[in-house]
């Protein structure tokens, strides 16, 4: 089971290029797991697409983002955006940022993939690309069941390709405006 990491990045990156991103990073690190590697692919695809050179800030180790982030953003001189691959390097590329005094999104816009319960409590609501943690639990607990069920677990597991929709929930720290809420 997986959900759709390359569709769901892609998704993320043509929104920051709508608008008007020229340079936008991909950033994080475990590049080696598929989940990650699909969404790097996804980042390359759309770039690419828009005739844009793929950039990367991607670590070996959780403790390099911050780094490798400030220092390639003091580099860049047009307005940059970032698309991160997961919660933790969000998480370290705004902790940065915070220490560093970078204002999101009037300096540097930035969608991460995977959702924060606390992304829309956030100074700048975060835009990303959410997955649907609660289906993922009921399909996989749907599977064992299944696997237990037929006697599947340890002679023949059921060979299931469940791909799972992602959404890119969109907030204001891609640069998009907040809406008004009626009262």
């Amino acid at each position: 089971m997986t959900v759709e990491n390359q569709q769901g990045a892609q998704r993320a990156v043509n929104h920051l290029l709508e608008h008007g991103y020229r340079t936008v990073f991909c950033v994080g690190y475990d590049r080696q797991y598929n989940s990650i590697a699909q969404r790097i692919r996804g980042y390359e695809k759309e770039m690419i697409a828009a005739g844009l050179k793929p950039q990367f800030i991607l670590v070996e180790d959780v403790s390099s983002i911050a780094p490798q982030v400030l220092r390639r953003l003091r580099s860049t001189k047009s307005p940059a955006a970032l698309f991160t691959l997961n919660n933790v390097t969000t998480v370290q590329v705004l902790q940065a940022f915070r220490r560093e005094g970078i204002n999101v999104p009037q300096e540097f816009a930035i969608i991460g993939f995977d959702d924060l319960d606390l992304a829309p409590l956030l100074a700048v609501p975060l835009t990303a690309v959410r997955q649907p943690a609660s289906e993922i639990g009921r399909t996989a607990t749907r599977l064992l069941l299944q696997q237990i069920r037929t006697g599947a677990v340890d002679s023949n597991p059921i060979d299931a390709q469940i791909t799972l929709a992602t959404e890119l929930v969109i907030r204001r720290s891609c640069g998009c405006q907040p809406t008004a809420t009626p009262i």
